[in-house]
């Protein structure tokens, strides 16, 4: 925490992004179809960079109550090299700092800020944009606004957990221990299987905000509720944005996520 003063900017080092996934924009031929190079490597992945940073510096309180938001921005290809640039607003109880990730090549490929979780509660969560009318809907049409994805049980696997911190170079892996990165992958699980219902058809993550309120334990089951909060157009892009929460079994939350997913329509005219 030495280096964590406001004003001061911290640098973490160039660590190589890996795809871990295989489908939609995760496999090359979806991912050129829609103008990019190859696959995609999936927004956790190199998320993680910035989160393993911030637990490192921060101890297990990050854990407990720490809050993530990210934007992204650029696609990040397998091999690709990137880091984590932090500019540091806010110490101690008033922690706020900035944060970038870039590639090799200088360009940004996500944005974000990092804070506390306010305590007392769940955090209030900003309105998305209204949904779109019906009639500019494609695959969204089948979503409706206020919808509750059906109540599930989520359990973020040992074994998965610990794969996942060796392929994203999260050296602070332990038994137990859920890093924040992998919520969002765990609680979008049960919105991907309501998408596929639905015939959503693949998308890619826009935005995403993470509220801790208790650290999760792996191979542990927690109640998992999700709303649809808006379906609308912008361009070619359809976007449905999310809210995700894990419970313990009293009912107190543990997370809660605020998740945009982008539908692409590269065959459709604006």
């Amino acid at each position: 925490m030495s280096d964590w003063q406001t004003g001061a900017t911290i640098t973490g080092p160039y660590l190589v992004a890996r795809n871990s996934a295989s489908t939609g924009i995760h496999s090359d031929e979806f991912a050129q179809n829609q103008g990019f190079k190859r696959a995609i490597v999936a927004g956790p992945n190199h998320l993680t960079f910035a989160s393993t940073l911030l637990e490192q510096e921060l101890g297990e309180r990050w854990l407990e109550h720490g809050r993530l938001q990210v934007r992204f921005t650029s696609p990040v290809y397998d091999q690709d090299q990137v880091r984590v640039v932090f500019t540091v607003n806010g110490t101690g109880e008033a922690l706020a700092a900035d944060y970038q990730l870039e590639n090799a090549n200088a360009v940004m490929v996500a944005s974000g800020s990092a804070a506390w979780t306010p305590a007392g509660g769940e955090a209030t969560v900003t309105a998305p944009p209204p949904s779109s009318p019906a009639d500019e809907l494609l695959d969204l049409r089948a979503l409706v606004a206020g919808e509750q994805i059906t109540e599930d049980q989520v359990i973020a696997r040992g074994e998965e957990v610990s794969r996942f911190c060796q392929q994203n170079h999260d050296q602070l892996a332990r038994p137990g221990r859920v890093p924040s990165s992998y919520l969002s992958p765990l609680l979008f699980g049960p919105a991907r299987r309501f998408l596929n219902q639905r015939g959503v058809g693949p998308g890619m993550w826009g935005e995403i905000d993470i509220r801790q309120y208790r650290p999760l334990q792996t191979d542990t089951p927690y109640r998992y509720e999700g709303t649809v909060l808006s379906c609308r157009r912008r361009g070619n892009l359809e976007i449905v944005d999310f809210l995700f929460t894990a419970r313990d079994p009293n009912g107190q939350p543990l997370c809660a996520i605020s998740h945009t997913h982008l539908i692409p329509h590269r065959d459709r005219t604006s």
